[in-house]
């Protein structure tokens, strides 16, 4: 008898795991968590980054945030004009304290078009987390090595 209660127990406590997890996973996927805002970071980037690969500029442009978003679209046309993105690696990822914000360390390899010699530069990247939004880039910036 105590062996049957004890299976019945355990059951519903497994099935009980079993049904919450979509649902965790969703609110992780949300960013309403750190660790959650920390995970979608990566696929905001890779995304951002394979966009600029194809030349995608307007799919790029939807990762803007609209406070700078005029400013990243200047930035990726200055980028446009350098050359011909083809490789990009993230390095380096910071977080703030709560995860609302990140410093992303990205180094870019970009064909010249004139002299077809691939040159390899590293950026700063800053992104905005918002519940509503999601991850948004906010500025690119050109890192100077020291």
């Amino acid at each position: 008898m105590k062996l049957g209660i004890l299976s019945i127990v355990l059951c519903a406590a497994f099935l009980q795991g079993c049904i919450l997890s979509p649902s965790i996973n969703s609110i992780q996927k949300a960013g309403l968590t750190e660790s959650g805002r920390k995970d979608t970071l990566n696929d905001a980037v890779k995304e951002f980054q394979t966009a600029l690969f194809w030349e995608n500029f307007p799919k790029a442009q939807g990762y803007a945030s609209e406070l700078n978003g005029q400013d990243v679209m200047a930035q990726l046309k200055q980028k446009r004009n350098e050359g011909r993105l083809v490789d990009s690696k993230v390095e380096n990822v910071t977080f703030t304290d709560d995860a609302y914000k990140a410093k992303v360390d990205v180094s870019v390899r970009v064909k010249d078009d004139a002299t077809n010699i691939v040159n390899s530069k590293n950026e700063e990247q800053s992104w905005i987390f918002s519940v509503y939004d999601g991850w948004k880039i906010d500025s690119i910036a050109k890192k100077i090595e020291s």
